[in-house]
């Protein structure tokens, strides 16, 4: 079962949206938005994003991250490298950000990255960092990152220099054509830890049925959650997750209805009934009674 944080996008210290469940970090993330323009000739902050980490991951499996990197001064950083670097600060690997800014936002580039689990179980800090950099397109400029701090203007893809009348176009409708004939701009160094939990392969199936204890009608959409596991129950009530064999403390929760807590040993496929009351507010009767 893989989980994915549920929380809404929000903005961070500098004003960018990142996506739900980004953990983000940066070279300074006090900034507010007018103070995060990093003045002429100084380094501009980067900051970095990690999101759609799964709960968990068998021993030696692969997996995927996404990470976003954004400057606070919204320069372009498509084709910039970033690294992913393990909890011995071994490198596992590299990805270069996209061409195009995750949906929504104005200034963050992404990649996915695909990694492989370590071959013992634990809970593992990984870090993704974006390296820091002699120079990148500045803000609306259309060419790639790493071809700006190359000097070449034959690859900076600088529509002023290329003489390419789409590219010029493209630069123009961003509001910021000008700033395509500025010098490359260095970038600090930013990062991002996010979690890597590595279990054993599952042996054992736990069924979950959740029924109303009113009139025993199945629940669905009950959460159940077996950490680091989680599922929702199907229109029947049933839930099944896939758990290595061992203890867990299981939670029963649906809409309106009073969460339950099971304790116990899982040793074989194993199936769980849990009965759910309904929520209600208490009337002054229950309260004075």
């Amino acid at each position: 079962m893989v989980h994915e944080d549920e929380a809404s996008g929000a903005a961070d210290a500098s004003g960018i949206e990142v996506p739900p469940g980004a953990r983000n970090a940066g070279a300074d993330p006090t900034l507010d938005d007018g103070e995060s323009r990093a003045p002429a000739g100084e380094r501009h902050v980067t900051r970095v994003v990690v999101w759609d980490t799964p709960a968990a991951v068998e021993c030696g499996q692969r997996f995927a991250v996404k990470v976003g990197v954004t400057c606070a001064s919204r320069c372009t950083l498509a084709g910039r490298q970033l690294e992913v670097r393990d909890h011995a600060d071994e490198r596992r690997a590299t990805a270069a950000l996209d061409e195009q800014r995750w949906p929504g936002t104005d200034a963050l580039y992404h990649a996915e990255v695909t990694l492989v689990a370590p071959d013992a179980e634990g809970l593992y800090t990984w870090e993704a960092a974006a390296p820091a950099s002699a120079g990148a397109a500045p803000a609306g400029a259309a060419g790639r990152g790493d071809a700006a701090e190359s000097g070449d203007p034959a690859e900076s893809g600088d529509p002023a220099e290329s003489g390419d009348p789409a590219e010029s176009e493209d630069a123009a409708a961003s509001g910021d054509a000008a700033a395509t004939k500025g010098p490359a701009v260095p970038h600090a160094r930013g990062s991002a830890r996010f979690g890597v939990r590595v279990v054993s392969a599952p042996a054992c199936l736990l069924t979950v049925v959740a029924t109303h204890a009113e009139g025993g009608n199945p629940v669905e959409g009950a959460r159940v959650v077996a950490h680091p596991y989680r599922a929702v129950t199907d229109e029947r009530g049933v839930a099944e997750m896939r758990v290595p064999a061992g203890e867990y403390r299981l939670f029963v929760s649906g809409k309106g209805c009073v969460p339950v807590r099971f304790d116990g040993k899982v040793t074989a496929d194993t199936t769980v009934r849990a009965e759910l009351t309904q929520d209600r507010e208490l009337s002054d009767a229950d309260i004075w009674s």
